[in-house]
């Protein structure tokens, strides 16, 4: 709304600075008390691992030699070939747990193998998760054309959302680890650049919606912080009077300048009012200079509401 009125301009990217700014806090939240059970802070305690929370302490490392299989030459090459290359990549993999980590560091294993088993499963999780609803979201089509199946998994949009998990996490990780053994300490502040930093993977899943609403979650956790502290006067039913107030705010957007509103905001209150928001006449409204019926109609059209 403010954009259309020319009160303030879009800044670049900033998207991606709002998102890395809640992430960067988020994370110094987590590291200094912790986060609450919400679904947004659980998919940054997912990302990031348990190693990092408020309060875990450091568990003993048991570590063996991997157990090769043994080599049955009789076997044909290719299964020859492929038990070769398990038992190398095992070694390999064991070789990099022993690797070094700083003392400071509260998680198992070396730096290096925590780093690359964030990069690695958060990848994995991500791509399965996006091919599962890329499959699902084009059922019809592959019922049409069932090729269309084979191409899904090398879509782009389907790498998407794994290398945005993958790389949080792993920027995340190399960023906490290179500030604890540079510093010799584990600094709750140190989460604050790792956070920023890997806020930027947000750049390959840019959507305005998910950084406001992490930036509205840091400012819900900031107040109930602040009110606890002491910092705050606690308001009544504050949940209720906010969320009250936001919905006002969207109804009035939806009845008087329905183009500034989010495709998916107008579903919401299309859906609250039983399409009602869509057949009200807005040529009342049209003295007030905002086209409020010339909008709707616009909105209609794109959405072919009817």
């Amino acid at each position: 709304m403010a954009v259309s009125r020319k009160i303030i301009t879009p800044i670049p990217y900033g998207d991606m600075f709002v998102f890395s700014t809640s992430t960067a806090f988020l994370m110094y939240i987590y590291r200094r008390y912790g986060l609450p059970r919400d679904p947004a802070f659980s998919l940054l305690r997912f990302l990031v691992g348990p190693y990092e929370e408020h309060g875990y302490s450091k568990q003993p490392e048991e570590m063996s030699p991997p157990k090769s299989t043994p080599i049955d030459y009789k076997m044909g090459l290719f299964k020859l070939k492929m038990l070769q290359f398990r038992n190398w990549f095992l070694n390999q993999l064991y070789l990099v747990k022993c690797g070094t980590s700083h003392i400071t560091c509260p998680h198992p294993y070396s730096c290096s193998y925590y780093i690359l088993e964030g990069v690695s499963k958060k990848f994995f999780y991500g791509y399965v998760f996006q091919l599962c609803i890329k499959l699902f979201l084009n059922v019809k089509q592959i019922m049409k054309r069932p090729s269309i199946a084979l191409n899904i998994p090398f879509w782009p949009e389907t790498l998407r959302l794994a290398v945005t998990f993958s790389l949080f996490s792993g920027l995340y990780r190399i960023i906490s680890c290179w500030k604890r053994h540079s510093k010799s300490e584990d600094s709750s502040l140190s989460a604050i650049p790792a956070g920023f930093i890997a806020g930027l993977s947000f750049y390959f899943y840019r959507e305005n919606t998910i950084a406001l609403y992490f930036m509205w979650k840091l400012l819900q956790l900031s107040y109930t912080l602040g009110v606890e502290a002491g910092y705050f006067l606690e308001l009544p039913f504050a949940p209720v009077l906010f969320h009250a107030l936001s919905t006002s705010v969207l109804f009035h957007t939806a009845v008087m300048e329905p183009t500034n509103l989010r495709p998916s905001y107008w579903n919401f209150l299309q859906a609250m009012s039983g399409g009602k928001i869509g057949q009200m006449g807005r040529e009342g409204f049209d003295p007030y200079g905002l086209e409020s019926s010339r909008q709707l109609a616009e909105v209609l059209a794109r959405k072919k509401t009817k």
